[in-house]
This record gives structure tokens, C-alpha cells and sequence, in this order.
């Protein structure tokens, strides 16, 4: 039966909320897999141990020591098809949206429990996935259901998330709970719920502490080699980081819903995060802290700015970190400055643009994909900083450099602001973009085609009227400067062979362009 769940669930995604019509044949059989209540025993140690080894006798029995010569067993028989099958009906809510409305509330009863279920981690992992995922199923039936619904799953993940001992699970209802969050939006999530919400966030943060405080004392004691296993303790790390990066998506999400109004809220956090700036933390610690003041800066208003002598340093010595991850993060922390700040992060703009320089033009610049995200996003900050605040900087110095890192394409969240500045000095004829007597135009037009060709828009939002300014940029190239705009065509044949004509009539088929 397990392999024909599984088999469901291949052919849901294919068919979307196509599959809706199989659903009275495919759900009795998932939902009674996903309802198995294992057996379970409390036995006498003696007579177990007296005798046989019952637990070589029945392989499906597995039993723990309870202390008091007191022993608890579990009939594991059936637990990894009960997780299978809850997975499924995650599969279920999540690819068929509102076509399976009709099971939210029958799904959503079996679930809460499950955030609880001792015996299976992947259980109550999958329970934590699915919450949401019925959240955004019951849009079609209005907002009663969800608030409803709101209001048994909040209680349902504080306690679940305040018991959790395994840290990747944990990770998981963080992350359940933050996409309850995003899917209600203020309208449903009220500032009642967001007191609870952030009181999860201190408990976890300050839970994390004491457990980095725990493990950097064994880690000290001389006498204690197991702990002293750097495998153990990678592994222990990268759990812990998980639920940090956890951590700070729902600080994402919370400024992102609320923006101003969760304000008050991160005030009573932000002791807590700061101290993971210092440069003896582990990196992916200071990655995730810089991206929570990443979305303080975005989405936290004016208020943003009195943390500013806390962050700015640290995200300074940041773009010059070794691990892409981090610049990355401080990178775009100064776009934000650029973009939303205002004359209040002038002078953060202004004294960062040298490191900001200094990051993209790193001889690693783009040896990795994370490195060349990192540099992307550096190069985006430089854009975003130029076009939006720029009142303490002497532009025309920096336009020439700007220029020539482009074009970039790897990082599509990007590239429309990238070049959207682009365009914007184009269109504006700005003498050092052009250069004397348009000499720049070879330059211009190869920056506009490599872009295209390197699919910089491709899977980019908000990049369409981008793409237009660019290709009208084209269209203005080829009737005014024919010329100029032939001979660059010829000498990238030249140059490229056959792959330039394929980049040329990918890029200009849609501006309706032709040309021989």
C-alpha cells in the first residue's frame, strides 16, 4: 500500500489540481496509514532480561530503559509508513491549493496532535508542513475556517515548539509556524498573537545560547575526548545553525508582514542577536544575524537607525569576509541603505562604496556560484546606492566603474534594479556612459546582448519593464546609429562564430528586430 501512496503522490505533481477528481478514491487509504497508533508497552526489567532477548525475538519492538528497573517499549512496525503517508498529505495540500479544500478540517484534526508524536521525528516534521500549506487551502472557504483553524494551530506549535528536543525538527516548526504567518498577514494575525509569536522567538534564542554556552565549555574541558570529536561537533553546529536560519526567517517574515509594527517586538530580541556579530562567532552566525538587520533596515522604518552603531561595523568588516555567504548578506544590507534609507544612511552608503568596490573586485570575485552572488549583490548595492542616495558621493567618479563590472546575470533578484540604473544613464544620455562622440555604443549594446544571452531575466520578478527599457534601448541603437550598430554585430560574428548569431537573434527576435 506504501508504494502506491507513493505513487500518488508522483502523479499529483504532475497533474496539479487536475488530481482533485482521484482524491475520494486516494484519500480513506493515505488517512488511515497516517492515523496508525503504534503499540506500545511498559515492562518489568527482570523478566524481560530473565529470559530471552525479546527485543532479538521481535525486531519490530523497540525498548528503552525507563530507570527503576522499569523498561518502555514501542511496536515500530508501521512508523515509517505512517510518516510516508503524512508526507504525502503534504504533497496533497501543497500542490492542489484549493482543490482540496474539502479535507482541511479532517487533515488539520489529525495533524495538530502530530506536532506532538514522540516516536517519529519525520512525523512531526511533516505535521509542522502541512499546518500552512491547509491555511492557504482554505482561502476558497473564507476567512471563519482560517481564523478557525489559526487558532488551534498557534497554541498547537508553542507547545510543540517549547518540548522539542531534536533540533532539526525543531527547525522545521519554526519554519511551519513563520509560513502560518506570511499565508494570514496582519489581517488574521493579531498583536496578541504577535506578543506569543516573538515570546517563542526569546524562549528558542535563549535556549540557543545556552546551548552554544554548553558546548564551548566541553569543548574546553581537557578531559572529556568524546566531546572533543570535530565530526560530533560539526554536526552539532550545523543543527544548531538551522534553527537560527529558522530563527531569522521568522524575523523575516515578521517585518515583512507587520513592517513597522513589529518593531516594538524586535526591540526585546535584538540583545540577543547582536552579540552573534562578533567576528569569534561562527560564520553562518553572523551570515543569518546580518540578514535579521538586513530586514530591520528594509522593512523597520526610521527606527531602524538606532541599532546602526551596532550593525554598521560589523557588516563593514563583512565585505571583506572569506566565506561569500556573509558578504553576500552585508552586500545587500547596504543596498537596502540605498534603496529605502534615506539621508538618514547617507553616510553609511557613502563610507561603505570603498568596500563595496573592494568586494567586487576581489581576484575570487567569481570563482564560485556563492561568490559571484555575493559579487552580484555587492555590484547591486553600488546601483542601488547611486540612483537613491547618493547626496555625500561624487557619482561621476564612480559611474566609469559601475560600468565596467557589467553585466552580471547569475543573481535574478538583481539584476532589474542592476540594470534598471543601467537604463536609467542610458536614457538620460549621460556623457560618461556614452562617451565622447558615442563611442561608448559598442560597449552599451554588448553589456544589453551578453545579458540576455546569459539569461540575467529569466527567472527574475519584476524584471519585465526592465527588459523593455533595455530592448527599446536596442531598437534606438539599430535605427539611429545603423552603422555603428552593423559593424558591432560583425565584429561579434568574427569573434564569437556561430554561438554570437545565436546570442544575437535569441536577444533582439523579441524587439522584432532583423538584420543581415
Amino acid at each position: 500500500m506504501i508504494y502506491m501512496i507513493s505513487s500518488w503522490a508522483r502523479i499529483c505533481k504532475t497533474l496539479g489540481e487536475q488530481f482533485a477528481k482521484y482524491l475520494p478514491l486516494v484519500m480513506p487509504p493515505v488517512m488511515r496509514v497516517a492515523s496508525f497508533k503504534p503499540d506500545v508497552a511498559v515492562m518489568d526489567g527482570e523478566a524481560f532480561y530473565g529470559d530471552v532477548d525479546t527485543e532479538k525475538e521481535d525486531p519490530d519492538w523497540n525498548f528503552v530503559s525507563l530507570g527503576d528497573q522499569k523498561l518502555f517499549g514501542i511496536k515500530t512496525a508501521g512508523l515509517e509508513d505512517k510518516a510516508t503517508a503524512c508526507e504525502m498529505l503534504v504533497c496533497y495540500a501543497r500542490e492542489m491549493k484549493g482543490a482540496f479544500a474539502p479535507y482541511v478540517e479532517s487533515v488539520a484534526e489529525l495533524m495538530i496532535p502530530l506536532l506532538k508524536f514522540l516516536f517519529h521525528g519525520t512525523v512531526r516534521s511533516a505535521a509542522a508542513d502541512c499546518l500552512p500549506c491547509l491555511l492557504q487551502c482554505a482561502r476558497s472557504r473564507g476567512q471563519e475556517l482560517r481564523t478557525r483553524l489559526w487558532a488551534a494551530f498557534l497554541p498547537a506549535f508553542q507547545k510543540a515548539i517549547e518540548e522539542e528536543n531534536d533540533l532539526e525538527v525543531l527547525a522545521d516548526l519554526l519554519h511551519g509556524l513563520g509560513l502560518c504567518v506570511e499565508e494570514l498577514g496582519s489581517e488574521l494575525v493579531t498583536q496578541e498573537h504577535l506578543s506569543i509569536i516573538s515570546s517563542i522567538i526569546n524562549a528558542q534564542i535563549t535556549k540557543y545560547w545556552e546551548r552554544k554556552k554548553e558546548r564551548e565549555g566541553k569543548s574546553k574541558d581537557d578531559d572529556d575526548e568524546d566531546d572533543d570529536d570535530p565530526e560530533a561537533l560539526k554536526g552539532e553546529i550545523e543543527e544548531e545553525i538551522g534553527v537560527l536560519a529558522r530563527i531569522s526567517d521568522m524575523i523575516h517574515c515578521l517585518f515583512m508582514v507587520f513592517q513597522e509594527g513589529f518593531m516594538q517586538y524586535f526591540d526585546q530580541l535584538e540583545g540577543q542577536f547582536a552579540p552573534l556579530l562578533d567576528a569569534r562567532n561562527y560564520y553562518a552566525e553572523k551570515q543569518w544575524v546580518i540578514c535579521m538587520y538586513d530586514d530591520l533596515i528594509e522593512y523597520g522604518g526610521p527606527g531602524s537607525v538606532k541599532y546602526q552603531h551596532k550593525f554598521y561595523g560589523p557588516m563593514i568588516s563583512a565585505l571583506a569576509d572569506e566565506n561569500p555567504e556573509i558578504r553576500q548578506a552585508a552586500a545587500y544590507g547596504f543596498g537596502i541603505m540605498g534603496q529605502v534609507g534615506g539621508p538618514p544612511y547617507a553616510q553609511a552608503c557613502a563610507g561603505a562604496l570603498h568596500n563595496l568596490v573592494a568586494a567586487v573586485n576581489r581576484p575570487d570575485a567569481r570563482s564560485t556560484v556563492e561568490d559571484t552572488a555575493a559579487t552580484e549583490n555587492a555590484i547591486s548595492a553600488v546601483a542601488k546606492i547611486l540612483k537613491n542616495n547618493a547626496s555625500l558621493i561624487d557619482v561621476n567618479v564612480v559611474i566609469p566603474t559601475f560600468l565596467n563590472w557589467l553585466p552580471i546575470w547569475e543573481d535574478t533578484d538583481e539584476t532589474p534594479h542592476v540594470y534598471g540604473y543601467f537604463a536609467d544613464l542610458v536614457e538620460s544620455n549621460n556623457p560618461l556612459v556614452l562617451g565622447a562622440n558615442n563611442a561608448n555604443l559598442p560597449r552599451i549594446l554588448t553589456i544589453i546582448v551578453e545579458a540576455f544571452n546569459k539569461g540575467a531575466f529569466e527567472d527574475a520578478e519584476n524584471a519585465e519593464n526592465t527588459k523593455n527599457r533595455l530592448i527599446q534601448i536596442v531598437k534606438f541603437l539599430h535605427v539611429s546609429f545603423l552603422l555603428i550598430f552593423e559593424h558591432i554585430v560583425a565584429t561579434n560574428y568574427w569573434l564569437l562564430e556561430l554561438h554570437t548569431r545565436y546570442i544575437y537573434s535569441r536577444a533582439f527576435m523579441r524587439s522584432a528586430l532583423v538584420f543581415v
